[in-house]
């Protein structure tokens, strides 16, 4: 008896081409998930290197800040135009700082804006200037300005105040530019500007107090001096760290130090007192 068998020619190779596309689908999902394992680890260790190169650099700036307040070294003499630069080998980072002089000329700008009851002092440091242009104020409630100079020599202060606002001293001009001559230095558009005639003050001007009264937003400030210049009120440091590709930095703002806000509604004597 003849015994025939039939089948399909092609059914290995079918078989195996399953089993190819299958190998393939399990290494593509492989490939998938080590590339996202990878991607993901190249990611948090660019995080990581990131956060770490931060750190460095803000440790370099604080460090900087605090060598130039101590009065170390370059620290506390480097300029804008040539800051102390130095490498800071405890974070592996370097750090540069730059302190600039506030004040010291014809025009003064307050590094800070007064609240109402604020006190800010602005050493005059025994000048005669003949005017000096008080400019405050961006808010339209026009916010009354207190102004008081002291005056005196030889052991005798005096004081004269103003007060200027609404109802009081009328201001000057509205919407201007405190200076008094086209080369003064970062001029500033304030709200009010008075003038204050100081030429009838005989002893030297030894400093002058502001408050702000009743206003209900900080307020800006501005003098200047004319034709005397005036003292040097603080200094602006700027310390900046660089760790990798990370920078940092750190700005602290020194004024001269400052009198008790009571002072000004106290009994003075620059000598001695009689009852």
């Amino acid at each position: 008896m003849l015994t025939m068998v039939f089948g399909c020619p092609h059914n290995g190779s079918m078989k195996r081409g399953q089993a190819l596309l299958v190998v393939l689908l399990i290494l593509g999902v492989v490939m998938t998930v080590g590339l996202a394992v990878v991607s993901r680890s190249v990611t948090e260790v660019s995080i990581s290197t990131t956060a770490e190169e931060s750190t460095r650099a803000l440790e370099a700036a604080e460090a900087g800040v605090e060598k130039a307040l101590a009065g170390v070294g370059n620290f506390a003499s480097g300029t804008q135009s040539s800051p102390a630069t130095a490498p800071f080998s405890e974070s592996n980072a370097t750090v540069s700082v730059a302190n600039t002089d506030l004040g010291g000329g014809g025009f003064y700008k307050l590094p800070y804006e007064l609240e109402s009851g604020d006190v800010a002092t602005i050493d005059l440091g025994g000048t005669n200037p003949n005017l000096i242009h008080f400019c405050w104020g961006t808010d339209p409630a026009t916010p009354i300005a207190e102004v008081m100079i002291y005056s005196g020599s030889g052991g005798t202060v005096n004081m004269r105040r103003w007060i200027l606002g609404p109802g009081f001293t009328a201001p000057d001009n509205m919407n201007v530019s405190c200076q008094g001559d086209p080369d003064t230095a970062e001029p500033q558009i304030f709200k009010y500007r008075y003038t204050l005639n100081t030429s009838a003050i005989p002893e030297p001007l030894l400093m002058m107090r502001t408050r702000m009264i009743g206003s209900g937003t900080s307020e800006p400030l501005a003098v200047h001096s004319a034709p005397a210049n005036l003292p040097i009120q603080g200094k602006d440091t700027v310390s900046t760290g660089t760790s990798g590709n990370a920078t940092k930095k750190v700005r602290v703002i020194r004024v001269n130090p400052d009198l008790p806000f009571m002072f000004d509604s106290a009994l003075f004597s620059g000598s001695s007192l009689i009852k």
